[in-house]
């Protein structure tokens, strides 16, 4: 690690220090978080510093938490579960999960999913494509105790499950491109708002 990073290392897995482990990987270059991630987890570094970690990088990196755990998405799920992070949701909840261009097994199995049906939309069609390009929008109701990660950071409403959950297809396909066009609609008409204010 370059050294304004490292500088944070002793009082991160040492003192186990959660301001210091927020430092840590706001200064980590991007390549190096996910790695940091993993070995917090393999060292068993206490929460609420390995907490800290996790969240942080999953927020500003999580394709790089992905591709360091060689134990895939498996892992990076016992990795969420070991931050013990607090659920403020109960009893059973809808989730969805919005890709492209993945079939339908990949997609059920991905860690990201939103309880926000107009937000997976939107991630089903975020960026102009080619019409051959497959839209998917998947839903599942699993009980909140399935839930090891929940955020809403961005106003994704994103939730990460223990487990894969038993989705099927939203029930309303030709709505998926409206929704998420008018989602992107109201989203800027929002931020034009707030530049007023």
């Amino acid at each position: 690690l370059p050294p304004y990073a490292e500088k944070y290392m002793e009082a991160t897995f040492q003192d186990h220090d959660p301001k210091a482990a927020i430092a840590l990987i706001a200064a980590a270059p991007n390549e190096w978080r996910g790695h940091i991630a993993l070995c917090a987890y393999w060292i068993g570094l206490p929460n609420p510093a390995y907490r800290e970690i996790i969240e942080s990088v999953w927020i500003h990196d999580h394709s790089h938490m992905v591709a360091a755990a060689p134990g895939g998405i498996p892992e990076v799920r016992q990795m969420f579960a070991e931050a013990e992070f607090p659920i403020k949701l109960s009893g059973l909840i809808t989730v969805y999960r919005g890709v492209f261009n993945v079939d339908r097994r990949a997609a059920t199995e991905g860690l990201a999913w939103t309880t926000s049906r107009e937000i997976a939309c939107w991630f089903a069609y975020k960026w102009i494509r080619p019409p051959e390009i497959d839209s998917l929008v998947l839903k599942a109701t699993v009980d909140a105790s399935e839930v090891i990660f929940w955020s809403n950071n961005r106003n994704e409403q994103e939730v990460i499950l223990r487990r894969p959950p038993p989705a099927g297809v939203d029930e309303t396909p030709e709505l998926w491109q409206e929704i998420a066009a008018r989602f992107v609609d109201a989203k800027s008409k929002t931020m034009t708002a707030s530049r007023r204010i």
